[in-house]
C-alpha cells in the first residue's frame, strides 16, 4: 500500500503536534515512560505485521528484520525503562 501525504498535511500534522508539545503534556517524565510501554507493547502485539511490512517494503528477511528492527527497538526500550 502506498500513500502520499501533501505539504499543507504535513504542514497541519506538525502544526497540530507543536500545540500539545507546547502545553507540556509530554514533558513529564510518568508520561514518556507510558509512550515507552505502549511502543513495547505494540511491537510485540504486532510484530507479525511489522515482520511482513518489513520483507515487503524492505525486502528485510524475517531474523534479519527482526534483530535489525523489532528487537533492537524492544531491548533499547527495556534499557531505557
Amino acid at each position: 500500500m502506498t500513500s502520499t501525504i501533501s505539504p499543507a498535511q504535513l504542514d497541519h500534522t506538525a502544526e497540530r503536534l507543536r500545540k500539545v508539545f507546547n502545553t507540556g503534556r509530554t514533558r513529564p517524565l510518568a508520561w514518556r515512560r507510558e509512550q515507552l510501554k505502549g511502543l513495547r507493547s505494540m511491537l510485540i502485539e504486532r510484530e507479525e505485521d511489522f515482520l511482513a511490512a518489513l520483507a515487503t517494503d524492505l525486502g528485510k528477511p524475517r531474523l534479519e528484520a527482526w534483530v535489525t528492527e523489532i528487537g533492537f527497538t524492544i531491548n533499547e526500550i527495556n534499557l531505557t525503562l
